[in-house]
C-alpha cells in the first residue's frame, strides 16, 4: 500500500512539474494578453529563419507601432487599453498569409515577419492599415487608433534581425514625423535623422527648461471692421547653431518624445502673461493657445490650465483653447470630457483647421466648442475653386445656426476677404493683416490700430 501511495504521490507531483513547465514555456514565448508570440520568441524564430534563408530570398520585417496610444491608459485606463490592444492583434492578424509571423514586443509594439519581396510588404502593411481604420469600441467608448509601420527588408536593410528590427524602428520614427497612420521603408539616410533628432531633442529639452523658445502672435480680426480682438499663440524656436526650427518638427519631436505637454504648458502660460501687459495697456483682446492630441486626452490638462489663469490672473473667458478636428475626432470621448472640464472653467473652446477631417454634423452638435476655424485649404483656393467656395460658405452657415462663431485662417488676399465678408465670417485671420509676430513688434501694430474692438468672442 505504502508503494501504491508512493507511485501515486510521485505521479501527481509530476504532472504538476509538466504542467508547471508548460505555463513557464508559454510565459517564455506568448504574450499573455494578445497570445502572440512575445518578443523573445519572435527574435528567435526570426534568427533560425535568416539562418536557414539564402540571401537571394527576400522577407522583410514590419514593426506597426500604435500611434498616441498612451492617451488610451491615461483618459480611459489600463483596462480599456488591454482591449484595445486585444482588438489590435486580432485585426493584425486578420490580413496575414499563412506563412507569416506576428508578434507582441512592447506595450503598443507589433512586429510581423513576412517572407516575399518589398511589393509584399508594402501591400501587407497597407492591408493593416486599413483593417485598423473602423473605430475601436471599448465599452461605451469609440475611438479612432492609427498605426505607423516601419519595413526593413532582407538582405538589403540588414543581414540579422537587430538590424533588420532597428532599421524598420527607424521607419516607424519618420512616419510618426510624418503625420503617423503611414508606412514606410527604411533608407539609410534615416539613420542620419536620427542622429540628429537625438541631438535637437536634448537640444529642444534645454531649450524649454531655459525658457531659450519664444511665442509669436498672429492677430485675428473682425470680420466687418478689420479691428484686432484675438491673438493666437505660435511657438518659435531659433537654435543657435541651425537658426530657425520650423514648429511641425520640434512640436512633433516633443509629442513623440513625451514633454508636449510640458511644451503646451509653456506656451500657454507665457501667451497668458503676456496678454495680461496687453489688457494693462488698454487693448480689448482674448489668447488662443493650441493644445497637442495627446495633451487633448490628458485628464491632468484642465487643471493645468486652471493654475495658469489663477497664476496669471487672466479673466478664463478671455482665453480660447484651440483642438484640431482630427486630434478631437481620434479620441472622441476623452476629448469631450477634457473640454467640458475646461469649458467648465469659462475658458473658450475653438476647433482648428475644421473641414480637413471627418467629423459629421451629427458629432459637431455634441461637441463643447465655440468656434470653427475653416481650414486654410478652403481659404487658399477661394478665387479659384467654385467647390472651395461652396464648402466655405457651408461651414460659416452650418456654424450659424450651431450658435458657433467662425474664424478663416490663411487669408491673404483681399479677393478671399471680400467672400468670407460677404457669407458673413466672424472673424479673419491671415497675412492680409498680419503675420505672427514677437510681443514687441505686436505691440507697434496694435499702436496703429484703435484700442477698443467692438467684437470679443473670437
Amino acid at each position: 500500500i505504502a508503494a501504491s501511495w508512493a507511485e501515486q504521490r510521485f505521479s501527481e507531483q509530476r504532472e504538476a512539474l509538466d504542467l508547471a513547465e508548460h505555463q513557464l514555456n508559454a510565459m517564455t514565448h506568448y504574450d499573455p494578453l494578445t497570445n502572440l508570440f512575445n518578443g523573445r520568441a519572435f527574435t528567435e524564430m526570426v534568427t533560425q529563419v535568416l539562418a536557414a534563408r539564402e540571401e537571394r530570398q527576400a522577407l522583410a520585417v514590419l514593426v506597426v507601432d500604435l500611434d498616441n496610444f498612451k492617451r488610451i491608459n491615461d483618459s480611459l485606463g489600463h483596462r480599456s487599453g488591454d482591449l484595445a490592444l486585444q482588438q489590435a492583434a486580432q485585426r493584425i492578424r486578420a490580413v496575414l498569409g499563412q506563412h507569416d509571423m506576428l508578434a507582441r514586443f512592447s506595450g503598443d509594439e507589433f512586429c510581423v515577419l513576412t517572407l516575399g519581396a518589398w511589393e509584399h510588404a508594402q501591400a501587407t502593411a497597407e492591408r493593416i492599415l486599413d483593417q485598423l481604420r473602423p473605430p475601436f469600441v471599448l465599452g461605451d467608448t469609440q475611438l479612432r487608433l492609427t498605426a505607423s509601420i516601419g519595413i526593413s527588408q532582407y538582405p538589403e536593410d540588414g543581414l540579422n534581425f537587430d538590424a533588420l528590427f532597428r532599421h524598420a524602428g527607424l521607419a516607424v520614427g519618420q512616419c510618426k514625423a510624418s503625420g503617423r497612420n503611414r508606412s514606410l521603408r527604411f533608407n539609410p539616410a534615416l539613420e542620419l535623422r536620427a542622429q540628429e533628432d537625438l541631438s535637437l531633442e536634448q537640444d529642444l529639452r534645454r531649450a524649454l527648461n531655459e525658457n531659450l523658445l519664444s511665442v509669436h502672435y498672429q492677430p485675428i480680426v473682425d470680420g466687418r471692421s478689420g479691428r484686432p480682438v484675438s491673438l493666437e499663440a505660435l511657438v518659435r524656436w531659433q537654435h543657435p547653431q541651425q537658426g530657425f526650427i520650423s514648429p511641425e518638427r520640434f512640436v512633433g519631436l516633443a509629442e513623440q518624445h513625451g514633454f508636449v505637454a510640458e511644451l503646451d504648458t509653456w506656451v500657454a502660460r507665457r501667451a497668458c502673461a503676456d496678454l495680461v501687459g496687453l489688457l494693462e495697456e488698454g487693448h480689448d483682446l482674448r489668447m488662443a493657445v493650441n493644445c497637442s492630441a495627446l495633451n487633448l486626452s490628458n485628464p491632468q490638462m484642465p487643471a493645468v490650465v486652471a493654475r495658469i489663469l489663477e497664476r496669471t490672473g487672466l479673466e478664463p473667458a478671455r482665453l480660447t483653447v484651440e483642438v484640431t478636428e482630427n486630434a478631437l475626432m481620434n479620441s472622441l470621448g476623452a476629448a469631450i470630457r477634457t473640454l467640458d472640464a475646461v469649458r467648465e472653467l469659462g475658458v473658450k473652446v475653438s476647433i482648428d483647421d475644421f473641414g480637413s477631417g471627418y467629423s459629421s454634423l451629427t458629432y459637431l452638435r455634441q461637441l463643447p466648442v465655440d468656434t470653427l476655424k475653416v481650414d486654410r485649404a478652403f481659404v487658399r483656393e477661394i478665387a479659384e475653386q467654385a467647390n472651395d467656395r461652396a464648402i466655405t460658405a457651408a461651414i460659416i452657415a452650418m456654424a450659424h445656426k450651431l450658435g458657433l462663431k467662425v474664424v478663416a485662417e490663411g487669408v491673404e488676399e483681399a479677393v478671399q476677404l471680400d467672400y468670407l465678408r460677404e457669407n458673413g465670417c466672424d472673424f479673419i485671420q491671415g497675412y492680409y493683416y498680419s503675420r505672427p509676430l514677437p510681443l514687441t513688434a505686436l505691440r507697434d501694430w496694435l499702436a496703429e490700430r484703435p484700442l477698443t474692438a467692438t467684437v470679443t468672442t473670437a
